[in-house]
């Protein structure tokens, strides 16, 4: 009985799984198309092939949505972000090698500047309303800790220093880059911006050359 009571709500996850992986889908086939704002829940709706009841109750409203798609975005690819940050050995070219990985992967999957608004927009509502461990558990801001936390332990970072500013000011860059380059995509150089953000939230803005 229990083997058969496993097996149905394996069946059920499954089957909820697949239709709101077809709504993000439909969603996100339409925001391309004919873009954010004149994409309406009941559009998605037919695009998914659902009943809108069913679209509600897994999406309450279209922002939901692209958050979930793009954290899913983020999820998918954080096995290889772990690699990258193994692959380096101090805190520079860490942050230096998968800040820019990430924003590659912005750029390749062209994501749409209005979806990309609507998730800015909740990172910074998130930021802002959050405890830092919760934070800490959307993967992007995930991977930042890590390699702070290794840089602290091996002496590149202050101890001394509140792990919640650390974190906020390292996620600053990430949130940055994005703004920079939607905002002027062919003059913003990703790579330059990135290193010297990576060395300001290293080293300071103190000239430790004059006296």
């Amino acid at each position: 009985m229990q083997s058969n009571d496993s097996s149905d709500g394996n069946r059920y996850e499954r089957r909820k799984e697949e239709t709101r992986q077809k709504i993000i889908n439909a969603a996100i086939n339409l925001f391309n198309r004919q873009g954010f704002d004149a994409t309406t829940m009941e559009q998605i709706a037919e695009e998914a092939d659902i009943a809108r009841k069913t679209l509600y109750n897994h999406f309450s409203f279209k922002e939901a949505i692209i958050i979930e798609y793009l954290q899913r975005f983020v999820r998918e690819r954080v096995p290889e972000i772990y690699s990258l940050i193994q692959e380096h050995t101090d805190t520079r070219s860490r942050l230096v090698a998968v800040l820019n990985r990430v924003t590659d992967w912005l750029i390749s999957e062209k994501v749409p500047k209005d979806v990309f608004n609507i998730y800015l927009s909740y990172q910074m509502q998130k930021l802002l309303t959050s405890s830092v461990d919760e934070i800490q558990r959307t993967g992007a801001q995930n991977y930042l800790a890590q390699i702070i936390k290794l840089g602290q332990e091996a002496g590149e970072i202050r101890q001394d220093l509140s792990f919640d500013v650390l974190l906020s000011q390292a996620d600053n860059i990430r949130v940055s880059v994005g703004i920079r380059w939607y905002t002027d995509p062919e003059q913003f150089s990703v790579q330059d911006y990135i290193a010297e953000s990576v060395d300001l939230f290293l080293q300071g803005a103190i000239d430790k050359t004059s006296k």
